[in-house]
């Protein structure tokens, strides 16, 4: 129903230009992932640069002398589809060091089949096994485990009903961080140290008030699933359920549990059946290994061989590089559209990486399930990056997936170097503004490269009287993302005028931004001609939408405070509001920004390049554009 008094040329007029963006405000995706056709991607013009400096760099740190890095271990591995250790090019980049102090139990040569433990990286694996065993991640947790009950009646106490498996899984189910581990404890066979905690101000308390399992001095025995969600209902809320995230290492031993009342086994054994058997993670486990001379273990005091007893989801797992690197590469959104590895229920790649709620930060720091998403400042274009980290006495890990670039990373350390160093020192860039970094100069670039090599051309109707065309061109050393149509030409009129006018656009197609941006690059695979009359192919049909945008827009400002020559600035600068018009509008029941791209699906993978890009369709102009076809005067119109 329209509003009244606004006819439908002027709410046309009206919805377009209110929809009005900063220029410059990309999609999530500003290009396909690239394809990295090089064999291997070291002889790569573009990435090689990097990865030689990369190499340099590390070489650089394992020559170090200080005793950090003298008892510190560590392996990484960055892999893609096409480069990995399951391919003959082998990983993009890997690099192994031993320390010269290590356990002698332990390994004397680090690879990327040497075991660590990675504990936080855990809450990954027992996430997928949360999928991989049916559960609904919006239903109740009371679903699976009826028993919870808060006993408590304290103020703050809640309703475990309102409690999710996802709330759960991304910290936002209020549920306390450990049980028993994180207890403080006067051990009775050391006077001193209770004189200690005593003056310090704790009271003196019988050994009956603290937890009966699981208590690192009192009661170190494991608790049975019985006492442990006895103890957990026990207790309100740390805060409420949903109000913001904390940190829970707890919520994921009811994880655990749920997975066992739905399967009738072992969380262990469900996990080593369902996940790590059919991914071939061989060195995989939440139980202790057999051989410890497959594993890193550091010189000093370290939690090798600790029993996380009913804990374990949360943080116990043994792994190595190579098998997280496989289980990362499984969950790439590319992977997953095209072969789903993990049956009878494969991973929703897009709803798996969704984010939930927002941490705290002076960066853009977002937490999933169990994700913790960065999107660091422009120089890396909007990025976004999925991390999950893991650090406990001796050990620290570090996974990341990059679906931008079908890129993921695997860190497994033993000693005192975090992780987190090393993969600062694999990100990091100089400050002045000349270099882009590993991320966006090298695998940014060569997105840019190959979507320019396989995308741009001419575009053109087969029906000569028609005359539409559309000209696509990729910006060789562009800071922006997206295919620019930098002509297009719809019925004989110039559409970049015609949706400058309906954007109320002063300066008509002089003023257009317009970009295609991948949203869907593994759609339906449908059998077409290739060319009028010529034989029947398999042609893949790729999503994209694009972005209208005015070239000549200013910073968003507020008329209480404008930007007055830079001496004030407003908070909302910079926001790009690029979703709100990813449909502008619609011509007879279709999306005027959708654009279906054909690739040949016959050739794709064929001497490691992907298949060609035949036409584009214009679903709302109901038309499909060839490659190849010779364009006419766009003066006539039929």
């Amino acid at each position: 129903m329209l509003p009244l008094g606004l006819s439908a040329p002027l709410l046309l007029a009206f919805l377009l230009a209110s929809q009005l963006v900063k220029s410059d405000c990309p999609l999530l995706n500003h290009f396909p992932p690239p394809h990295l056709q090089s064999y291997p991607p070291t002889a790569d013009p573009i990435l090689g640069r990097y990865l030689k400096a990369l190499t340099t760099t590390f070489d650089d740190l394992s020559s170090n002398t200080s005793a950090v890095f003298t008892r510190t271990s560590f392996s990484i591995l960055i892999s893609h589809p096409n480069h990995s250790e399951q391919t003959a090019s082998g990983p993009i980049w890997q690099y192994h060091y031993t320390a010269e102090a290590t356990d002698p139990r332990g390994t004397k040569n680090v690879t990327s089949d040497t075991v660590f433990r990675v504990a936080s990286v855990s809450k990954l694996l027992t996430m997928v096994g949360v999928v991989k065993a049916g559960l609904d991640l919006d239903a109740s947790i009371v679903k699976y485990i009826p028993e919870l009950i808060y006993k408590s009646n304290a103020v703050g106490a809640r309703t475990w009903e309102e409690v999710t498996v996802r709330s759960l899984g991304s910290h936002l189910a209020g549920v306390q961080r450990f049980f028993g581990i994180s207890e403080l404890g006067l051990d009775p066979a050391i006077p001193e140290e209770s004189d200690l905690l005593l003056s310090l101000g704790f009271p003196p308390l019988p050994k009956s008030a603290f937890p009966p399992c699981e208590h690192p001095l009192y009661n170190p025995q494991s608790c049975t699933t019985k006492q442990f969600l006895e103890e957990v209902s026990s207790h309100p809320p740390v805060i409420p359920p949903f109000s913001q995230p904390i940190y829970s290492n707890a919520a994921y031993s009811l994880l655990a549990i749920a997975i066992e009342r739905v399967k009738s086994i072992s969380f262990e054994i469900f996990m080593q059946k369902e996940v790590f058997s059919p991914l071939n993670m061989t060195r995989s486990s939440f139980l202790k290994l057999a051989k410890e001379s497959e594993g890193s273990i550091p010189p000093f005091s370290s939690t090798w061989g600790l029993d996380y007893g009913s804990q374990s989801a949360g943080g116990a797992l043994y792994s190595t590089s190579s098998d997280l690197s496989k289980l990362l590469l499984s969950l790439l959104p590319s992977v997953q559209n095209k072969k789903p590895i993990l049956q009878p229920h494969p991973i929703a790649a897009d709803k798996f990486l969704l984010p939930a709620s927002m941490v705290p930060s002076t960066n853009t720091f977002i937490l999933g399930a169990p994700w913790e998403i960065y999107r660091p400042e422009a120089n890396h274009g909007g990025l976004t990056i999925y991390t999950k980290s893991g650090g406990m006495s001796g050990y620290s890990a570090q996974a990341v997936l990059i679906p931008e670039y079908d890129i993921t990373m695997t860190i497994t350390v033993s000693g005192d170097v975090p992780a987190k160093f090393l993969l600062n020192k694999i990100l990091s860039y100089p400050d002045d503004g000349k270099e882009k970094g590993l991320l966006v100069g090298g695998f940014g670039e060569v997105a840019r490269r190959e979507a320019k090599e396989a995308y741009d051309g001419i575009y053109v109707s087969e029906t000569k009287k028609l005359n539409s065309s559309m000209e696509l061109s990729t910006e060789k050393n562009g800071t922006s993302g997206g295919i620019i149509v930098s002509d297009w030409v719809s019925n004989g009129s110039n559409f970049l005028d015609t949706l400058a006018l309906l954007q109320k656009f002063s300066g008509g197609a002089a003023d257009v931004d317009a970009r295609l941006y991948p949203v869907d690059l593994y759609g339906t695979v449908v059998t077409e001609a290739l060319t009028p009359g010529g034989k029947l192919s398999k042609v893949r049909k790729e999503e994209w939408k694009v972005t209208i945008e005015n070239k000549q827009a200013a910073p968003t400002t507020t008329p209480e405070s404008p930007a007055e020559s830079g001496k004030l600035r407003t908070i909302f600068e910079g926001i790009c509001l690029t979703f709100s018009s990813v449909e502008l509008a619609r011509w007879a029941d279709e999306n005027l920004n959708r654009v279906v791209i054909w690739r040949s699906e016959a050739r794709a993978r064929v001497g490691g390049k992907r298949g060609k890009i035949i036409a584009v369709e214009i679903p709302a102009l109901r038309v499909v554009l060839r490659n190849g076809v010779q364009p006419v005067s766009n003066q006539t119109s039929a």
